[in-house]
């Protein structure tokens, strides 16, 4: 399903030249997180780009899909103060874990500026 998904494809990108928009998503997004949505990971992106908008209140939010101990997947927002980090939200999402296959890590969005971008990107 999402082969092209890969910790050395993801690397590619860095910085952005062009923000794509979707009448889907009430954020922008870069050429790394169309990569995201065009290999099988539309649902996650739709995700956070819906769930972010409740913590507008949060400049920089790092958003984080890790394999969960139970079953699935865990999506998680983390802010970033400069000091600490802090786990703002979670959810768990079940059938998402076969996305993490070949990402060592897990699978990172960040979101600034009403902009989501994978981390090399900024």
């Amino acid at each position: 399903m999402a082969t092209n998904l890969t910790t050395q494809n993801l690397a590619q990108f860095s910085g952005s030249e062009c923000l794509y928009v979707s009448l889907l998503m009430p954020l922008k997004y870069t050429e790394g997180v169309k990569f995201l949505i065009d290999n099988g990971a539309s649902r996650v992106v739709q995700l956070v780009a819906m769930v972010s908008t409740l913590f507008k209140e949060h400049d920089r939010q790092f958003w984080k899909l890790v394999k969960s101990d139970i079953v699935g997947a865990d999506l998680v927002l983390e802010d970033g103060d400069g000091k600490e980090i802090n786990r703002v939200h979670e959810e768990s999402l079940i059938f998402c874990d076969s996305l993490l296959e070949g990402l060592e890590g897990g699978l990172s969005i960040w979101v600034m500026d009403g902009v989501m971008l994978l981390p090399g990107e900024y």
